[in-house]
């Protein structure tokens, strides 16, 4: 890298550009709170590979097909869908959120009857390889595992996250086989295990959890497919859900962040320090961000287009 003492003027460029982050080849919001906030539990229903499975119709859109099943249990009706504060103590997918509000998340409760599992399956649409993908969500609690009974409190329970991919495309509303899945550990929504008697604990954010698979082919018209499992535990089970999940991949083997210079995984003053000492023709220097031969006031705009957290 060479050095100068050349001088530059940033002072014209806006600083609230720097708010703006790199873009994303792929990218997937979902809030939940398309999720009915009232009446009563509905069947879950379609013609899924898995016991008793449906979609999730209110939260589905083209590539982006949301499920929900049973994946253990000695229920044969169907799974329901069922609005709920954290009252509820019976196996089902859950609705949660208070009493008749629009903001909602989107959980499970695991029993005898109906052990369940819910989750989406993502067709790539961007006409590339995505590689690297990041999920990042709330992990809530709205029921607590324990109870009053001395051997059984403190229980934790899980979401157990795992991913899986399908060059198949998504047939007939299917999760892909458990042999398929692989488990992410930081997917998983873990419980808050307050001793006391089971009941509705209201809103408790866990956590919000962010992962990243890395090393993933997935070619376009492939389907990622991304599943919660709840486990039926001992005694009286948690009401577990997730809330605000953000998607986003990026095309493999490509620089999704070429203004990071230094390599932090953040674009910032450090970033613009290192252009700044590389100002003047440059030809074929990192710095020259834009390609044009020389590192000018081009560059530290790019630099400052890009500033915050890569992706």
């Amino acid at each position: 890298m060479k050095h100068t003492t050349a001088k530059i003027s940033v002072l014209s460029i806006p600083l609230f550009l720097a708010s703006i982050a790199c873009a994303q080849a792929f990218t997937y919001n979902q809030s939940f709170d398309a999720l009915p906030s009232s009446g009563a539990a509905t069947d879950i229903t379609g013609t899924g590979a898995a016991t008793n499975q449906g979609a999730l119709v209110a939260i589905s859109t083209t590539g982006a097909a949301w499920q929900a099943a049973r994946l253990l249990g000695s229920g044969t009706t169907a799974v329901k869908l069922t609005v709920d504060t954290g009252i509820g103590n019976s196996g089902s997918i859950f609705s949660y959120g208070p009493t008749a509000s629009t903001n909602r998340s989107l959980g499970s409760l695991a029993s005898g009857t109906t052990t369940p599992a819910f989750g989406v399956g993502l067709t790539n649409t961007t006409g590339s390889v995505l590689g690297t993908v990041t999920i990042t969500f709330k992990a809530q609690q709205w029921r607590s595992p324990s109870n009053s009974t001395a051997t059984s409190l403190g229980v934790v329970n899980t979401l157990t996250f795992a991913y899986g991919l399908s060059s198949s495309g998504i047939t007939n509303d299917k999760f892909l086989s458990a042999a398929a899945m692989v488990k992410e550990v930081n997917g998983n929504v873990v419980s808050n295990p307050t001793p006391g008697t089971t009941a509705a604990v209201g809103l408790v954010e866990l956590s919000t959890n962010t992962v990243t698979l890395t090393g993933l082919t997935w070619n376009d018209g492939d389907v990622l497919y991304l599943r919660w499992q709840d486990a039926n535990d001992a005694s009286n089970d948690a009401g577990l859900a997730i809330d605000d999940l953000a998607i986003t991949a990026d095309i493999a083997g490509e620089n999704t962040c070429p203004s990071d210079l230094d390599g932090s995984r953040n674009v910032d003053s450090g970033d613009v320090s290192l252009v700044l000492l590389d100002v003047g023709p440059c030809q074929g220097c990192t710095s020259d961000l834009d390609g044009s031969g020389d590192v000018d006031s081009g560059d530290v705009s790019m630099v400052l287009l890009d500033s915050g957290p890569c992706p």
